[in-house]
C-alpha cells in the first residue's frame, strides 16, 4: 500500500508541475513573431499581446484556455480587421528559453477558406 501511495504522490506532483506550465499566467512575458525575415516583439499580459509588425499592429487575445490541453481560443485583429476561428496551442520545444511553454502557434481565418498561422517564440 505504501508503494502505491508514494507512486500516487509522485504522479500528483508531476501533474501539478505540468499544469503550472500551461496557464494563461505562464504565457506572460516577451514573445517574438516573425515572417519573411522580419521580426517583432510583443509582451503577453493577462492573455493579450500586441505585436507591431512593420507598422501594422496585430493583436491576439486568448479568451478560453485549457491548462490540461495547453490549447485555447480567442480573438485577433490585424490593423483593426478582426480575424475569425482563432485557435491557440502552446508547447515546450527545445530552445534557448527555459520558460515553459516557449512556443505558441496561432491559427486564424482571414476570409472564408483563407487561413493564417502565426508562430511566436519566447524571448
Amino acid at each position: 500500500m505504501r508503494k502505491y501511495l508514494i507512486a500516487f504522490s509522485v504522479l500528483a506532483a508531476l501533474a501539478t508541475t505540468a499544469d503550472a506550465a500551461c496557464t494563461k499566467k505562464a504565457l506572460n512575458g516577451t514573445w517574438a513573431f516573425g515572417v519573411g525575415g522580419q521580426a517583432a516583439l510583443g509582451t503577453m499580459s493577462g492573455g493579450s499581446i500586441v505585436v507591431n509588425y512593420g507598422g501594422t499592429p496585430i493583436t491576439f487575445n486568448i479568451g478560453s484556455y485549457s491548462k490540461s490541453k495547453c490549447k485555447g481560443s480567442g480573438s485577433s485583429t490585424i490593423n483593426g480587421t478582426p480575424l475569425t476561428s482563432v485557435k491557440f496551442a502552446t508547447e515546450q520545444i527545445s530552445s534557448s528559453s527555459s520558460r515553459k511553454p516557449n512556443h505558441m502557434i496561432i491559427s486564424a481565418e482571414v476570409a472564408p477558406g483563407v487561413f493564417y498561422e502565426f508562430i511566436l517564440t519566447r524571448r
